[in-house]
């Protein structure tokens, strides 16, 4: 069943609703608005503030009140200026003030500006110009964006949420979307997955895509995927890879983990996506293989789905399926609408 907030994002975007990110925003802050609790519950579950982007004052187990505003921008003579996702703002009865600056990510890489310096630093300028200075705070699939900035993970709220009595309904429909959308993952499996009894997979898939797309615009197979998939198995319970279109790895399910690999619209980082009726009439006009699902989601137009088995006999099986489903996609040229676009972006044709 679809929930509210599936069906609101389904709409055409709006000028004041523009992509997932504002939209989440919005709907945090009016949850934020509605009950609290989650969020202080979250906040109190921080393991370490880190200085330099603040450290509160106040005590979030006196139930302080709570506002919560979105896109509020920054500006200051000498100072670059910007965009804030989400202010908050407590104030507790014995008049303790504090205000939150929260950075909220889903996909989409921290904007680097001219200087090669990214938003948070940006904020963090500002913050040195403010009395009291604001506490800098990231919101995202993992806590640590960069190591001098706290954060909390969208797990983190999640699991915020589920303990928290008679959560109100914008939460835990919040949260469900978010899982249903893929952009949240769902609590980790109770047993955590030894990295060592899967990288040989990752590692093989990687090589795979390396070598049938090695003319890319821009490379598709992930740098570093020994370390990538062993901290997010660590930290999150799953392993999921993404290199322009292609999505890829071990994903939560409702089910359980499973293994999955799936061709996106394009890609969040790049800023560049096609249709999904492009990605669609390709496969068809090429024949694509059948066991290619086609669906109207942007991030699985075409996917292939299995359980995660963790009898270690399955795992040749698992990497043949894995690096067969990449040759069919090469063969039948399912990526050319993204290169295409891609390529044009950066003017090469």
């Amino acid at each position: 069943m679809r929930t509210d907030l599936q069906r609101l994002f389904g709409r055409k975007a709006t000028r004041q609703v523009s992509s997932l990110e504002d939209f989440t925003t919005e709907a945090l802050a009016i949850a934020i608005r509605h009950d609290k609790e989650p969020l202080l519950r979250a906040l109190r579950g921080v393991p370490e503030w880190k200085d330099a982007s603040g450290v509160p004052s106040i005590d979030f187990s006196t139930e302080p009140q709570v506002t919560a505003e979105t896109q509020n921008y920054l500006s200051h003579e000498g100072l670059m200026g910007g965009r804030l996702d989400l202010v908050v703002t407590m104030r507790s009865d014995d008049e303790i003030e504090e205000t939150f600056w929260i950075e909220v990510k889903i996909d989409a890489p921290l904007t680097k500006r001219h200087d090669d310096r990214h938003q948070l630093d940006v904020y963090l300028d500002h913050r040195e110009t403010r009395v009291p200075k604001p506490v800098v705070l990231t919101l995202a699939k993992t806590r640590t964006l960069v190591p001098y900035v706290t954060g909390i993970s969208w797990s983190d709220l999640g699991e915020a949420v589920e303990t928290t009595d008679d959560a109100d309904p914008w939460w835990t429909d919040l949260v469900a979307f978010l899982r249903a959308e893929n952009k949240v993952v769902a609590p980790p499996p109770s047993d955590w997955i030894d990295p060592d009894e899967v990288l040989p997979i990752f590692r093989e898939v990687n090589r795979t895509i390396k070598r049938l797309w090695p003319d890319a615009p821009k490379n598709l197979q992930v740098v570093g995927v020994d370390g990538n998939v062993t901290s997010k198995l660590q930290e999150r319970g799953d392993a999921q890879l993404t290199g322009g279109p292609l999505r890829w790895g071990l994903f939560a399910a409702a089910s359980g983990l499973e293994w999955r690999i799936a061709v996106a619209t394009g890609s969040d980082y790049h800023r560049v996506h096609v249709a999904v009726a492009d990605v669609i009439e390709i496969a068809r006009s090429e024949a694509l293989p059948d066991t290619w699902v086609r669906s109207e989601d942007p991030e699985a137009v075409l996917s292939q789905r299995r359980p995660y088995d963790s009898d270690p006999s399955r795992r040749t099986e698992i990497k043949e399926w894995l690096t067969g489903a990449l040759e069919e996609l090469h063969a039948k040229a399912i990526l050319k609408p993204y290169h295409r676009a891609l390529r044009t972006k950066l003017g090469l044709e």
